[in-house]
């Protein structure tokens, strides 16, 4: 994933809001730490979503377009 890609989000972390951007298409801002859940390498990756601002989520909740 880079700045600028094109992503769907496909799911959360259960924070405030983010059930109701699954399924909305956002652009790439940033990219944060790289980490391991449960075993398995991700990455924090900052979204911009226009109106709803910037928020970030794991890669493994986005999908690229």
């Amino acid at each position: 994933m880079k700045k600028g890609n094109k992503v769907k989000i496909i799911g959360g972390n259960n924070e405030v809001g983010q059930p109701t951007m699954i399924g909305k298409t956002a652009i790439v801002s940033g990219l944060g730490t790289k980490y391991k859940v449960k075993g398995k390498n991700t990455q924090e990756v900052y979204v911009n979503l226009g109106d709803l601002g910037t928020h970030v989520f794991n890669d493994y909740h986005l999908l690229t377009n």
